[in-house]
């Protein structure tokens, strides 16, 4: 074989003038290859949520690792709030909008907004849940004479249903993320946990009918086969002749708890409570953790 060529100067020169250009194409692809592999979870990402159970979603999933900011304030009644110029501005910051899509507020923020945020940043959680019409809530535009009941994620068997889009829309964004998918997996086996508990204390009890001042649990008693008594009706403060048909009920069924919310009046209930002799019990359906809400909910409708 031929001896090796020497080390001349100009081979050194030729040699150097070549990894000069391999180091110049490396500054310049630089750029280009950071973006191709850059994370999708930055430091500034905020997601938000139209009501705390749905942050409560949200948050399990991504494992907190985002701040998740809540439109409706504490203590609000979803079904009359109406939002600030402050919030609509901050929300074409939000990198994902999670809505049940079905109150006015909802509705209202989406619509002054649509120019300003993508349409695949705002996720419906009301999509494929079958929901129950009857109450005088949310109107369908299509037909003018529908009323939905917009409380969908007051069971666990609606909160699974939600929780699958909520997941499908965060794992689209975060697509390498595998610590999401056993995140929401767990969320799903504590939705189940909490729908056999519910179902088990009811059935143990034999607890068919409850009382409560707003019908805010309308899919809890759809979904655990029991029947929901409002003292609201229709959205307005009860008749006397209302009132009378409740008490007579909870006199015949021996019903000894009504529920309420603090947003709402409680002058009824009060009234109704001390001619039943029944108990008057704050709920919170709007808690963050719904989860621990539902089943003292359970707990408060199953006791003697």
């Amino acid at each position: 074989s031929p001896p090796p060529r020497p080390n001349t100067p100009h081979h050194t020169v030729h040699t150097m003038k070549h990894l000069l250009r391999i180091l110049r194409l490396s500054v310049l692809l630089l750029p280009l290859l950071a973006v191709g592999c850059r994370a999708e979870r930055t430091a500034d990402t905020v997601l938000t949520a139209s009501i705390p159970p749905v942050r409560y979603l949200v948050s399990a999933i991504t494992c907190n690792d985002f701040p998740v900011e809540v439109l409706l304030p504490a203590g609000s009644n979803p079904e009359s709030y109406s939002p600030t110029a402050q919030q609509l501005a901050g929300l074409e910051g939000s990198e994902l909008i999670f809505t049940t899509g079905l109150f006015d507020f909802e509705q209202e923020l989406l619509g002054r907004t649509t120019e300003g945020i993508p349409a695949d940043r705002i996720v419906n959680l009301s999509t494929g849940i079958d929901l129950l019409t009857g109450h005088h809530h949310v109107s369908d535009e299509a037909t003018h004479d529908a009323h939905y009941d917009p409380h969908i994620w007051t069971s666990p068997e609606r909160l699974k249903r939600m929780a699958a889009t909520a997941y499908d829309a965060i794992h689209r964004r975060f697509p390498d993320s595998v610590r999401y998918t056993q995140a929401y997996e767990a969320l799903i086996g504590r939705l189940d946990e909490a729908s056999r508990q519910i179902a088990d204390r009811l059935a143990a009890s034999g607890t068919r009918t409850f009382v409560i001042y707003h019908p805010a649990l309308g899919y809890y008693a759809a979904d655990y086969g029991c029947t929901q008594l409002a003292l609201e009706d229709e959205g307005k403060e009860p008749s006397a002749q209302h009132v009378g048909d409740i008490i007579r009920r909870m006199k015949a069924e021996g019903i000894h708890t009504i529920l309420y919310q603090q947003e709402f009046p409680a002058a009824v209930v009060a009234a109704v409570a001390d001619d039943t002799q029944a108990t008057a019990s704050p709920v919170n359906p709007l808690a963050e953790d719904i989860v621990g809400e539902l089943l003292r909910i359970t707990d408060l409708i199953t006791r003697p």
